[in-house]
């Protein structure tokens, strides 16, 4: 019987794709048979098809499927749609799982039965980072220790949910996350959000495991300023079009100048914000910029 069934979808990174079937192989032995994992292939140009398909032939319990319209949100429902597993683990292409990471998920589903898990993301390098560059910035922890919570947040890149559950929450929106290329996010805190407020409090059941860890490949445009700026850009842009709260109204708009100016311009003009770098501060003024960025779109271009 399938328990678990992990879902990578991909887009022309054959190589880095290999390194995070690599990390699952070493640890499947005791899990092929709780276990399966499917590989979306969302239009690769590279040789990710030939590589799955070589691997499935001596892998029973690697799936290669093909999904034509592109984008990660569609990957993931495709994924979705061809798991046989309770619950789905969604793993980036780019990720690769702690030594015991299939351990640990098994022990999470068996022991807390949760509706949505996760666990942090650390950064991994295959080339020299620049001296300005810290590991933070790329280090995804939502919680600060391992058990259920009723406000932590999860990393796309690290999402475990109930397959009935995704099915009953609507899958994820095409409007959001990356397509090919292109940068955009939010379609798993859509899903996340989307639970929060359609359970009842007392029942909600979102875990946080400190174990279940990943590694997440930074390549070198991961260590420019001008990807990390855009990329909070983005994010910001994000959570006002998923939370959709006063969408495109003016009051709205204005509450969130008032924040921009509070959080973060006052501060960074006088240095107040503790423990904090200059970089840090611009990407989260970068973030609340998004924000104001998509009100004031939807206030004048009426795009909803």
């Amino acid at each position: 019987m399938i328990t678990l069934s992990i879902i990578i979808c991909t887009y022309n990174r054959e190589v880095l794709l290999k390194t995070c079937l690599d990390a699952l192989i070493a640890q499947f032995p005791e899990f092929s048979q709780a276990t399966e994992v499917i590989v979306v292939d969302n239009n690769c140009a590279d040789g990710t098809a030939e590589m799955v398909k070589r691997l499935g032939t001596k892998l029973p319990w690697l799936k290669y499927v093909k999904e034509e319209k592109q984008g990660l949100s569609n990957a993931r429902n495709c994924g979705a749609g061809v798991a046989r597993g309770k619950y789905l683990c969604y793993l980036d292409d780019d990720g690769k799982p702690g030594e015991k990471y299939l351990m640990w998920v098994h022990h999470v589903i068996k022991m807390r039965d949760p509706d949505i898990a996760g666990g942090p993301v650390f950064p991994y390098y295959t080339s020299k980072k620049p001296r300005w560059f810290r590991d933070e910035f790329e280090i995804r922890k939502h919680h600060h220790k391992s058990g259920f919570s009723k406000t932590c947040s999860e990393s796309g890149g690290n999402f475990i949910i109930k397959a009935n559950l995704l099915k009953s929450l609507g899958y994820f929106s095409p409007k959001l996350g990356m397509i090919g290329d292109k940068t955009r996010l939010g379609e798993e805190k859509a899903i996340l959000l989307n639970y929060r407020k359609t359970v009842p409090v007392e029942s909600q059941r979102v875990f946080y495991s400190q174990e279940c860890f990943i590694y997440h490949h930074v390549p070198d445009y991961k260590m420019k300023l001008s990807y990390m700026w855009k990329r909070s850009f983005f994010a910001g842009r994000s959570v006002v079009e998923i939370k959709k709260d006063g969408f495109g109204k003016v009051p709205e708009l204005l509450g969130a100048v008032g924040k921009l100016l509070v959080n973060d311009i006052i501060p960074m003009a006088f240095l107040k914000r503790e423990n904090d770098t200059l970089i840090q501060a611009t990407n989260r003024l970068l973030v609340n910029i998004g924000k104001i960025s998509c009100h004031v779109t939807n206030i004048f271009w009426k795009k909803t």
